[in-house]
């Protein structure tokens, strides 16, 4: 799995974490047992709900012990463990008064610790720690009343840090940052509200500047620009609300024009003109709607002319 991926899958369990809090699986499990007096295929014949106080042992359908859980009033009360039908260990989580409440513990099928929260009043308060299947931390994030809050760092299976960002009640807020293997700053960036402010900046791995943007609430807005890692300008493009607007020219590294284009409310429009190096006309073409549309001219480095012709995209002739 690539870093960016690794880091959009935690940044979906970090968000997904600041939805509503749902009944826990073993609170309704529980609850159904002492109301309802499960059927046999849920609770062994030897494991009767008698009284209310009882602890309470769930089965898989296929006859599996799925959770252990004490039980006070018909809430779970106390250690709760959750099992794999293959009888290891899926989970432990402290209860009290039906709510978690204490530390909680997530494994994975092969017995490896994957998730360590601490709970209070059934919202998690302080450090949550993510990891490997070898060990490693994957995630460090700080909660408070059940949301993200403060600085959340994630790492790759190596131990090296690849971002860092800040939230406040469970939203994104402040600064942001993506880093290379070597330490190095990847991408920096600003957060308000949940949403991308101001600059954004990535970097090469050597350090040199990659590319510079403007946000406006989540919205590429204004000139973007790409530079060769020389610092030499590469391209210059201007965006209105998220969408390319008006020219875009790419540059040689020597700073001669490579080619020139339209949008037009994000789509390539009209004439499209590349050059060689030596300034003189390599192709060009006609746009319309996002797609080559008309007359293609090809030229070779002798000026020898091609032509060819296109309809919404599809060569024609």
């Amino acid at each position: 799995m690539n870093k960016t991926l690794n880091v959009l899958l935690l940044m979906a369990i970090i968000l997904a974490g600041c939805g509503k809090k749902e009944e826990t699986a073993e609170n309704k499990e529980v609850k159904k047992g002492v109301v309802e007096k499960k059927s046999s295929a849920e609770i062994t014949p030897d494991v009767k709900v008698k009284a209310k106080d009882e602890p309470i042992k769930i089965f898989y359908d296929s006859g599996e012990l799925k959770y252990e859980v004490g039980n006070v009033l018909g809430n779970p009360e106390g250690l709760t463990k959750g099992y794999y039908k293959t009888g290891q260990l899926q989970s432990e989580t402290e209860y009290r008064l039906g709510r978690k409440d204490g530390n909680s513990k997530e494994y994975s099928r092969s017995g490896k610790l994957q998730i360590e929260t601490t709970f209070f009043e059934g919202k998690e308060e302080g450090l949550q720690t993510l990891y490997f299947e070898n060990g490693k931390i994957k995630g460090e994030i700080n909660y408070k009343s059940g949301k993200p809050e403060g600085l959340t760092k994630i790492y790759d299976d190596k131990g090296k840090l690849v971002s860092d960002r800040k939230f406040k009640e469970g939203i994104q807020e402040g600064p942001a940052k993506e880093y290379f293997e070597n330490g190095k700053i990847q991408a920096e960036s600003t957060f308000k509200a949940g949403r991308q402010e101001g600059t954004t900046k990535e970097y090469y791995e050597t350090g040199e500047l990659q590319t510079e943007s403007n946000f406006v609430s989540g919205r590429q807005e204004g000139l973007t620009k790409a530079f060769y890692e020389s610092g030499k300008v590469k391209m210059e493009t201007n965006f209105e609300k998220g969408k390319r607007e008006g020219p875009e020219k790419t540059f040689y590294e020597s700073g001669k024009l490579k080619a020139e284009v339209v949008y037009v409310s994000g789509k390539q429009e009209g004439i499209e003109k590349v050059y060689y190096e030596n300034g003189k006309i390599k192709s060009e073409s006609t746009w319309k709607d996002g797609n080559i549309d008309g007359l293609v001219k090809d030229y070779d480095e002798k000026g020898k002319l091609t032509k060819s012709y296109y309809k919404a995209g599809v060569l024609v002739k």
